[in-house]
């Protein structure tokens, strides 16, 4: 596991409870604004389901300007609506 990952202790959502949601992550680079969808799969395959949403967004590398550091957008999946309150 990247040492910049480490599992959830403080209540920050992980991507296994995005999983079990069913919800998406997108990745926002607070430098140019690049948006990526991520592949919350892809990520828990390789970095477990207890690693913090967080600690995704401050490892990622921006493939356009190549800042590191992302703000986390959890997101619905198309076509779902979020529940009404």
């Amino acid at each position: 596991m990247n040492d910049a990952m480490h599992d959830a202790d403080d209540g920050a959502p992980t991507l296994g409870e995005l999983a079990d949601r069913e919800l998406g992550l997108t990745l926002e680079c607070p430098r140019c604004q690049h948006k990526q969808r991520m592949f919350r799969d892809a990520l828990i395959a390789r970095h477990g389901r207890n690693v913090l949403v967080d600690a995704v967004a401050r490892a990622a590398v921006c493939t356009r300007c190549r800042k590191r550091g992302a703000t986390a957008r959890i997101v619905t999946p198309r076509g779902l609506r979020q529940p009404a309150a």
